[in-house]
């Protein structure tokens, strides 16, 4: 699938552990051109290395979603101006650490230790009511993923981070990061996305019950004709979130909209929904550039405007049923270039329980062709 030269790679038969590798082997991984590419862009934009300049990016993924999640990173990193800029913190939503770094360990990614934190959440950190509020939430049954609701608590799983970017797990990012990043630190708004030209009447909101409820507790009319966005990718402003206990607001709408009966709902998409509303009037948003949509909607027609769109797009996004890393996925030309090899292209991964000899239970492992063996190999 990828080619080793263009992947932050590393080959499975080095005995190294399953950890995040640690700052001292930054360089050194970065000297092996077979194994290390990171960092293609223009050489003429400057991105200085200091923490003023650190890029935070929040990922989040539950089991089903994993098979994105070394494509996102590579593309990430494989674009970034200075990858040692890019701080990954990751949420994985019911399974474990352990989990995502093996599966990862097993398509060759090894990040460095300050470049990667990871948080387990499954819902349980929360009030059992609140938790049952949001597991009973879901009236598109696709999108049940703790993943999804989430997005709301980042500013309670990572309590130090102050501004982040979100990315989906279905998405690639084709030019450095940092020009998102930078955008939306001119801009200076708590929230911004990509305006996505559709409506709340297009999302199916109940806009009469909205318009009314909206303006009963916020004193202002509710903007039925205002644009909205999707949320695969967004530049949140962490500190003004939970100065204004924003997640309050998104947990009194959620309560609310679960009280409802299924007939009279103010919304049906769930996480996404809320977030439209709680932002609504929105009149800032990222270059549209940052979130091109329908990568994975068959009904959208490949035409040149499309094509010329796709090539100068920063993120590619999968929105739709066929996403890239499963079998009936389309437009995996695009996805692919950033898909690093399963076991360095010898074997493919397999979920385990399996007891191995040095004691560990791996849970994840490669299965390998026949002759190659490696730390990480189990031969077929």
């Amino acid at each position: 699938m990828g080619n080793d030269n263009d992947m932050y790679v590393s080959e499975q038969n080095d005995n190294s552990d399953v950890t995040a590798s640690n700052d001292s082997e930054f360089e050194a991984m970065s000297q092996q051109d077979n194994d290390v590419n990171w960092g293609q862009a223009d050489n003429n934009v400057m991105y200085p290395i200091t923490e003023d300049h650190l890029v935070h990016i929040i990922l989040a993924a539950d089991l089903r979603n994993f098979a994105g999640a070394p494509t996102v990173l590579n593309s990430i990193l494989t674009n970034a101006g200075n990858p040692e800029n890019i701080r990954i913190h990751f949420v994985v939503c019911g399974e474990t650490k352990e989990s995502l770094l093996e599966y990862l360990q097993c398509h060759g990614l090894v990040l460095p230790e300050f470049m990667i934190d990871i948080v387990e959440f499954d819902g349980s950190v929360l009030d059992p009511d609140i938790h049952q509020m949001w597991e009973s939430s879901y009236y598109i049954i696709r999108l049940k993923s703790a993943c999804n609701y989430a997005r709301v608590y980042f500013y309670r799983l990572f309590p130090h981070l102050s501004k982040a970017i979100y990315l989906d797990m279905d998405l690639v990012v084709q030019t450095p990061i940092e020009e998102l990043w930078y955008e939306a630190l001119a801009i200076n708004e708590t929230f911004l996305a990509v305006n996505n030209h559709r409506s709340y009447a297009d999302e199916e909101f109940n806009l009469p019950a909205v318009s009314k409820l909206f303006e009963e507790r916020y004193g202002v009319p509710f903007n039925a004709s205002a644009p909205i966005f999707n949320c695969g990718v967004f530049f949140i402003d962490l500190d003004v979130y939970r100065q204004y206990s924003l997640y309050n607001e998104i947990e009194y709408w959620m309560k609310l909209n679960a009280n409802r009966p299924r007939s009279d709902k103010l919304w049906l998409w769930d996480a996404q929904a809320v977030l439209q509303l709680i932002f609504n009037g929105q009149s800032k948003f990222l270059d549209r550039k940052w979130n091109v949509e329908y990568m994975g909607a068959p009904g959208v027609e490949m035409n040149d405007s499309r094509r010329k769109r796709i090539s100068k797009a920063g993120i590619l996004h999968w929105t739709g049923t066929a996403k890239p890393f499963l079998p009936e996925g389309i437009n995996k030309e695009y996805w692919y270039p950033y898909t690093p090899d399963q076991c360095s292209g010898h074997g493919h991964c397999v979920h385990s329980s399996q007891l191995r000899d040095n004691g560990a239970n791996y849970i994840w492992i490669c299965l390998c062709q026949s002759g190659y063996h490696g730390n990480y190999c189990e031969q077929h």
